[in-house]
């Protein structure tokens, strides 16, 4: 991983050293989202002594002015806030210049343009002590002008700590400008420090040089040269190691990652822009997780441009997994290309301080995924023809793409979102060609079936879906469809399947189209004829109490013969019992008792095969019948 982010950042820089910094830059869309109406803004706030003054000039900002004026993002929480180019501008107010001028490296030309404003315009706090003494310093807005005296003495009433926060409300307000979607950077006496070489030499060292003050003479991990070599990685995003909280990972030895993963200055600063350039360009959403596309770049050398071609591509390549709508646009842009190099899929979690890794899916073949694609397409022609159009539209599919793991899975429910752990390490299977067991499967599915069954909004499936709880006929087809792609993507294990049964029985087409082998066929079978039932039921009482003899939590073979028998009777009953039904139990009956004594399948494929064939026949009634009512209209 480390090695691919050191190949991003050589290409992304194009072998122009002098642009790391340039290449670090943040997209201007962290700044902020600004007002209805309103572009994002650069406000250059330029302090002066004499006469004390404070001006603010402000031009609209772009990714070039956020280049220009360096900005890298903030300092993370606990460090110096030693940039002069934030979005915080409670943080000039104050801290900045605390932190400059307790910095004994911070270069001499800054320090001294920032005393000849300093004293003159800044009230300091002389009360305050120990790790509160960075907010001790404020600038003196009434000194200026810039603020009324109540307002002044109600600011100082507060905590030290909130001082700066309250003084930037009311700056924002006296200067008009918007809470949101503002870039500060400070001037002193009308020069931008941003702008200066000795704050871009600073800002330098403060990145890349602090991680070698402790470097050791050793092998680099990605170019392999002797050097110093330094395993602070403090500053990345993606948290490898995290090296100030060592003391959490019991009986780490803590000098083995370096010596193991230690980067040369040359090779740190191409992986950290590497990694900017792999935030910025190769980041999606899969399963409603940010997603980070980490391709394995060849020992041949690319330029930026086919960097950025290529990060398109993988893009749209993976994006597709989530939904397959535009595959016939994608697989005519690749044409016949097998160039697009191996990919790793980091899951992400992001929290206030860092960025940590959930789920990788390691050495990830393109073919490979669209080869999964294509078997998408196929499943989706040949389940329309089995059920028909699904109840979302003529043009949805059965399976949209892997986001219908969100829906097929048991999915706990966390503050309106789902627990997607399980999703993505099924989806993690199907990338590294797991092999995949069915009856795993079927043990999740029927688990959905009867939280949907009963109306249960305890899972995502249940309570997450836009048109509401979909039924059960409808959820058991989209899962038949799901392992009909295993199957035909080849992940599915096969088991020996015997055929016995009439090659001429009405359901024999579809039987065969969904690989069901003999034991399957009787438990669809029998579905076959609970969906006649429930049929009836729902035509008198707009309910299917039937139902409710399916064991959803399984069913041995015993249950299963006893569900026959009353099964029977049910179709009597109702006045179901025609030939073809009659047809239909026999040949049912005559699978069941005759793999009896050799029965394969668990008690949740046993009920899982029942609902199967319960949703193939009631999608087949309802389209009948849609069918002949739109024949009487015209």
């Amino acid at each position: 991983m480390i090695r691919e982010l050191v190949e991003l950042g050589k290409a992304a820089l194009a072998g122009d050293a002098a642009e790391v910094l340039e290449a670090l830059v943040a997209p201007i869309e962290k700044v902020g989202k600004p007002p209805k109406g309103h572009q994002r803004l650069l406000a250059i706030f330029d302090l002066a002594a004499t006469p004390p003054s404070l001006h603010v000039s402000t031009e609209v900002l772009d990714g070039e002015r956020a280049r220009r004026y360096l900005w890298l993002g903030n300092p993370r929480a606990n460090d110096p806030k030693v940039r002069v180019t934030t979005n915080r501008l409670d943080y000039l107010l104050g801290q900045t210049f605390y932190a400059f001028l307790q910095d004994e490296e911070a270069p001499v030309e800054i320090a001294e343009r920032l005393r000849r404003v300093f004293p003159a315009l800044f009230w300091t706090d002389t009360g305050v002590s120990g790790g509160d003494r960075k907010y001790a310093h404020l600038l003196d807005a009434k000194r200026l002008g810039l603020v009324d005296e109540t307002d002044w003495n109600a600011l100082l009433a507060q905590s030290p700590k909130d001082r700066a926060a309250r003084l930037a409300e009311l700056l924002l307000n006296h200067f008009n400008l918007p809470k949101k979607g503002v870039l500060f950077t400070l001037a002193i006496d009308g020069e931008p420090l941003a702008l200066t070489p000795q704050y871009r030499r600073y800002l330098l060292q403060k990145i890349v040089g602090e991680a070698f003050e402790e470097a050791e003479r050793g092998r680099c991990h990605a170019c392999g040269k002797e050097a110093q070599v330094t395993g602070n990685f403090k500053h990345f995003q993606l948290k490898f190691f995290i090296n100030d909280k060592v003391n959490f990972a019991y009986g780490l030895n803590e000098q083995s990652w370096p010596k193991s993963y230690g980067l040369c200055q040359r090779c740190y600063e191409y992986a950290l822009v590497g990694e900017r350039y792999l935030i910025g360009h190769f980041q999606t959403r899969l399963l409603q997780s940010e997603t980070l596309i980490v391709p394995t770049l060849g020992p041949e050398s690319i330029d930026r441009a086919e960097l950025d071609e290529l990060s398109e591509l993988l893009l749209a390549t993976t994006r597709e997994l989530e939904r397959v709508e535009a595959l016939p646009r994608l697989l005519n842009r690749l044409g016949e290309s097998n160039d697009l190099p191996q990919i790793n899929l980091l899951f992400l979690e992001r929290s206030q301080s860092a960025t940590k890794i959930k789920e990788v899916v390691p050495e990830v073949e393109p073919s490979w995924i669209l080869r999964l694609l294509r078997t998408l397409g196929e499943v989706n022609q040949r389940t329309r023809e089995l059920f028909g159009p699904p109840p979302w539209g003529d043009r949805g599919e059965w399976l949209g793409g892997v986001v219908a793991l969100l829906y097929l899975l048991p999915l706990e429910v966390r503050q309106k979102r789902p627990e997607v752990g399980p999703a993505l390490r099924a989806l993690k299977s199907l990338l590294i060609q797991e092999p995949q067991v069915e009856s795993s499967w079927v043990r999740g599915f029927l688990t959905v079936l009867r939280f949907l069954h009963h109306q249960n909004p305890g899972i995502y499936a249940s309570k997450g879906c836009p048109d509401g709880c979909p039924d059960v006929e409808v959820a058991v087809s989209q899962m038949a469809a799901w392992l009909l792609f295993l199957k035909l993507a080849g992940l599915l294990e096969e088991v020996a399947m015997e055929e016995n049964r009439p090659t001429n029985h009405t359901h024999a087409e579809a039987l065969h189209a969904l690989g069901l082998g003999d034991e399957k066929a009787a438990l669809y079978l029998l579905g076959v004829l609970l969906a006649r039932v429930a049929s009836e039921q729902y035509k008198r009482s707009k309910s299917k109490p039937v139902l409710e003899k399916v064991g959803y939590q399984g069913m041995p073979l015993e249950k299963v013969r006893r569900f026959a028998v009353e099964l029977f009777d049910k179709l009597g009953e109702y006045r179901r019992l025609d030939t073809d039904s009659e047809a239909t139990f026999a040949t049912a009956m005559e699978l069941l008792t005759a793999k009896e004594e050799s029965w394969g399948l668990t008690d949740e494929e046993n009920a899982f095969y029942i609902l199967l064939g319960y949703g193939l026949e009631t999608r087949r009634i309802i389209n009948f019948g849609a069918a002949k009512k739109k024949g009487e209209e015209a």
